[in-house]
């Protein structure tokens, strides 16, 4: 995450949270950053574990607590709405293989 003050300076008021671990690096960046003020918005397809009864555990923890875990497509529905009041086009190519499915964003 940048410096704290440079996301307040661009009126950064919204992260939109993927990573790894979810019992790790997710859980506590979600709590940081519900700290500093920011809404924490984590794509439940976005994120995950070692082990499913974790991960499950700590995404109800999150979105009781520290912010919203949501499906991948109101993540994407709300970009699309942002980038067009600014004139931008989000592109996004999603993929699905025996690991699960991923969609990146560009």
């Amino acid at each position: 995450m940048p410096p704290l003050t440079l996301l307040p300076a661009q009126q950064v008021d919204t992260v939109v949270l993927v990573g790894c671990s979810t019992s790790g690096c997710v859980r506590a960046s979600a709590l940081d950053g519900m700290s500093h003020g920011f809404q924490m918005i984590v794509p439940r397809e976005c994120v995950g574990d070692r082990h499913k009864a974790v991960h499950e555990s700590n995404l109800f923890d999150i979105n009781a607590k520290n912010g919203d875990v949501v499906p991948i497509e109101y993540v994407m529905e709300y970009l699309n709405s942002r980038s067009s009041e600014h004139g931008e086009e989000i592109i996004t190519t999603t993929t699905t293989s025996a690991q699960g499915t991923s969609t990146v964003v560009n």
